[in-house]
């Protein structure tokens, strides 16, 4: 209520209510990024862990073709590299 008051008595006063108007905020789309860029790393994850797979299996380095450490190791260094990538493609975006 205070501020009314004050606003009221400046613009009384002569003062210009152009002074009031709050600037424009601009749009923060850091988060989207770096959901976006991690998702993306997620599915290259997902298709390299398969194709790890499918060599390992075909070179006798793994006994079963459902072993999940290819997909383990693969998803993870993805999701890694994305999170590097969202991170310096965010500072380009906040400069």
């Amino acid at each position: 209520h205070t501020r009314h008051k004050e606003r009221v008595l400046l613009i009384e006063k002569g003062a210009d209510a152009k002074l009031f108007q709050a600037e424009p905020r601009k749009k923060n789309y850091f988060f989207a990024v770096v959901i976006g860029i991690v998702f993306i790393c997620l599915a290259l994850g997902i298709v390299l862990g398969a194709i790890f797979a499918s060599i390992a299996y075909d070179y006798g380095w793994v006994r079963h073709d459902g072993n999940p450490l290819p997909y383990f190791t693969s998803v993870f260094l993805m999701i890694g590299v994305g999170f590097l990538v969202s991170y310096y493609a965010g500072k380009k975006l906040n400069n």
